[in-house]
């Protein structure tokens, strides 16, 4: 009968909507529990930040876009597994956003050194009206999370001069340290 083979037939559809939906909150859930287990990140806080970001590189393989790192890179007050984390949640950002070439400044200013994620071509305005909300502002929510945990602060600036900031404080060791390229005053 035509009414029993349109009812299978809603009933199939109907089914594969449920399977689906729940593959979907399966990833979903996946993707919370790793967000969590990226924030819970401990250890010896003297992160290397280029050496974070190209660990974090390796880790994505194929799957995250290329980040150049360029600037100060002085070793940080959290843990290098944390900043791995921290930096993964940011190249896949830069890789949803569908950056071409992306490149990561680093500024040291005062105690703190500030990450700057520049892409000419990046919809800046996307980040800029909820870049922390929904299920695609997880790994945003859990880079600010890892940031400021260990003191420090993740953003996306107002005025559009950076698709992100990342503001982290330097190791203490690194501090006292005189710089070996500084001239010594007599």
């Amino acid at each position: 009968s035509r009414g029993g083979a349109r009812a299978g037939a809603r009933a199939q559809a109907a089914a594969g909507a449920l399977v689906n939906d729940c593959e979907t909150f399966g990833h979903m859930l996946r993707d919370v529990f790793a967000a969590m287990s990226d924030m819970a990140e401990d250890g010896a806080v003297d992160a290397d930040p280029r050496a974070c970001l190209d660990a974090a590189l390796n880790d994505l393989g194929e799957t995250g876009m290329m980040i150049r790192y360029q600037g100060d890179a002085p070793r940080l007050a959290l843990p290098s597994r944390a900043l791995e984390a921290l930096m993964r949640r940011v190249v896949v950002e830069a890789t949803a956003l569908g950056a071409s070439m992306p490149r990561m400044i680093g500024v040291v200013a005062g105690a703190t050194l500030r990450l700057s994620v520049h892409e000419e071509n990046a919809p800046t305005a996307v980040l800029r009206d909820t870049p922390f909300e929904g299920p695609d502002g997880l790994n945003l929510w859990t880079a600010r999370a890892i940031a400021a945990r260990h003191g420090g602060t993740l953003f996306v600036p107002e005025d559009g001069t950076a698709v992100l900031e990342i503001v982290l404080p330097i190791s203490a060791r690194h501090l006292s340290q005189p710089d070996p390229v500084a001239p010594r005053r007599r």
